[in-house]
């Protein structure tokens, strides 16, 4: 109740709702997280993916980078606070984040895509879908704001040929 955490030993049984909340607030975000250690760098809203080496990184529809997303790897959610370089990471796997600077203004219902290129430096939501050859599609969400997401992973991967 007063903002601290509180641990189960055994199993929980919830029969009420769970509650995901929206907020204007620039850097909220409600949902389920996980802890991850950071292979670079990373800012909040950027889309991320589990490298072989068991950091996140980056995810890139392009195929070429540490954190290029293809059907073995897809993308797993957004970072929602700026991180260094072999840090711990919060990765929003599913709920909502606002974010002000990172985020461009996005379409309020439309579908978001594992972005193709880094925009700005930033690898955030991007509205359009990946078109080259060799790049991979996969949706992380849904605009619900113009600079508020609803991240859903789908974790279908599709390679454009």
């Amino acid at each position: 109740a007063d903002g601290g955490s509180t641990t189960f030993p055994q199993q929980l049984t919830i029969t009420k709702n769970i509650a995901l909340t929206q907020s204007d607030s620039d850097g909220d975000y409600s949902g389920v997280t996980a802890v991850f250690t950071s292979g670079e760098a990373l800012e909040a809203g950027e889309v991320v993916s589990i490298h072989t080496d068991g950091e996140v990184y980056k995810a890139l529809a392009d195929g070429t980078t540490s954190g290029a997303i293809n059907a073995d790897q897809p993308a797993i959610g957004v970072v929602v606070a700026d991180a260094a370089d072999d840090s711990d990471v919060i990765v929003l796997l599913q709920g909502f984040l606002t974010h002000n600077a990172n985020f461009p203004t996005y379409t309020v219902g439309a579908t978001l895509y594992v972005p193709e290129a880094e925009t700005s430096s930033k690898c955030v939501p991007e509205l359009d879908a990946p078109d080259s050859s060799g790049d991979f599609i996969q949706v992380i969400g849904y605009a619900v704001h113009a600079n508020r997401i609803f991240v859903n992973p789908d974790f279908t991967v599709i390679e454009i040929t």
